[in-house]
């Protein structure tokens, strides 16, 4: 039988799935859906780990690009962050473009 979730873990799922809901909320469905954008090598092993860029393209509402980071804020203590609605671990990046920025990431 598969272990079953401790409270950090769930309260880290939690997080991460409400985090989603609102980037789909806020800028539609990233291109390609369900994909990121890997960060480079040097970052994620050294101070970004499970960090990515979501893309998500204009739309009816938004007319530019969307860059926006996953995983720059992550919270030590998500029961905890959780419990107070602490919005100091929902810190991301989001930057617009006028233009598709295709290609790697790069530091």
């Amino acid at each position: 039988m598969p272990d079953q979730p401790n409270d950090y873990e769930s309260a880290f799922l939690a997080y991460c799935k409400e985090r989603q809901g609102n980037y789909h909320r806020i800028f539609g469905v990233e291109q390609p859906a369900g994909s990121i954008l890997l960060a480079p090598a040097e970052l994620s092993t050294t101070c970004w780990f499970g960090g990515g860029v979501y893309q998500f393209p204009p739309s009816d509402r938004l007319t530019h690009w969307h860059y926006v980071t996953e995983a720059m804020s992550q919270p030590d203590d998500p029961v905890a962050a959780r419990a107070s609605s602490d919005p100091g671990y929902a810190f991301e990046l989001v930057i617009p473009r006028s233009s598709h920025a295709a290609g790697r990431l790069a530091c």
